[in-house]
């Protein structure tokens, strides 16, 4: 009997292109949730960033965030990696001696250093690495930031204008054990979908592992389950039809 279902973000749920989640993908996950099955986002998104766009889903929802960083149950933390102070004093320190942007992400707000131009007008602006006083689950660097990969932390996402961190030993599958435990659910009663490869450990712990798209080749060897269409699933699960 399905439980628990998990989905990643963008791409699988969410089209970049779009300004919000789609309507009727709102609905249907609602109807889910009302019939008793727990849903869950798995994204590499910060919580805050994920709570805006899923304000329009009537009913609570847990979050797996900075791609397994965190859980959250409620606005509660039920699971967390977060970086070391020596990590994050090390960063910074980079940051002030290089000139560069950088980004400190926590559950609730986000600490910056070098953004001159206030490109994140919300960001609480900080000169000294004490004035973060939040767990951080994420790190970004723009421009021609030296950070690299530590024992501590690992590269998330990369692209010519941003680095994106990590802690080491955070991802989703690890995230979605824990959310199992806390929910006191288990592998055989999940279904997870995703659509890139940092949704594969997910998979594995999961019964019903959903590829979304055809991109990600790795990604369909661990999965038992093919569609182009995540709604279609919701569509199935709403309806209660068989997944396999």
């Amino acid at each position: 009997m399905l439980k628990l279902l998990v989905s990643d973000f963008d791409g699988t749920l969410f089209a970049s292109n779009e300004l919000c989640l789609e309507k009727g993908i709102a609905q249907r996950i609602d109807s889910i949730v009302s019939k008793g099955v727990a849903f869950a986002i798995s994204s590499g998104r910060s919580y805050s960033g994920l709570k805006k766009y899923l304000a329009v889903l009537n009913n609570e929802i847990c979050y797996i965030s900075f791609d397994g960083a965190l859980v959250t149950v409620g606005d509660k933390v039920v699971f967390q990696k977060t970086f070391s102070l020596d990590s994050i004093e090390h960063i910074f320190n980079l940051a002030l001696c290089e000139n560069n942007h950088v980004r400190f992400m926590s559950k609730d707000c986000t600490y910056s250093i070098g953004d001159i131009n206030n490109k994140f007008p919300s960001d609480i602006k900080i000169s000294k690495r004490f004035d973060i006083k939040s767990p951080i689950y994420k790190v970004e660097g723009f421009g021609k930031t030296s950070v690299c990969e530590s024992l501590d932390y690992r590269l998330h996402y990369a692209d010519e204008q941003v680095k994106e961190f990590v802690p080491a030993f955070a991802n989703k599958g690890v995230a979605l054990g824990a959310l199992q435990r806390h929910l006191g659910i288990s592998r055989y009663d999940t279904l997870a979908m995703g659509d890139n490869d940092n949704d594969i450990p997910m998979m594995k712990n999961a019964k019903y592992s959903v590829c979304v798209g055809e991109k990600c080749n790795d990604l369909k060897k661990e999965c038992r389950i093919f569609t182009n269409s995540a709604k279609e699933i919701l569509e199935k699960v709403w309806l209660g039809s068989e997944l396999l």
